[in-house]
């Protein structure tokens, strides 16, 4: 009698341990989710402001380019070009 006490209670204890282990790795899962969720809201975030960057990058190389030319063409006109 006594060993099948020991047996059932045994059982039941790792019955309880089992859902234990479950629920905290269900919340590590959920956790986990979450930081997932945000991190990819950062990620998006990041990607929007590393491409409104390199829009102004492209911005500022055309205007670089520009007033290179300008300035090509004023020391041509300075040093030997038209009089």
């Amino acid at each position: 009698m006594w060993g099948l006490l020991m047996m059932a209670s045994a059982i039941a204890g790792q019955a309880i341990l089992l859902w234990n282990g479950q629920q905290l790795q269900a919340q590590r899962l959920d956790d986990y989710g979450t930081k997932i969720v945000a991190l990819t809201v950062e990620v998006k975030e990041l990607n929007a402001q590393l491409s409104a960057k390199a829009s102004k990058d492209n911005e500022q190389d055309l205007r670089l380019n520009e007033y290179s030319r300008r300035l090509l063409l004023l020391e041509g006109d300075r040093y030997g070009g038209r009089r």
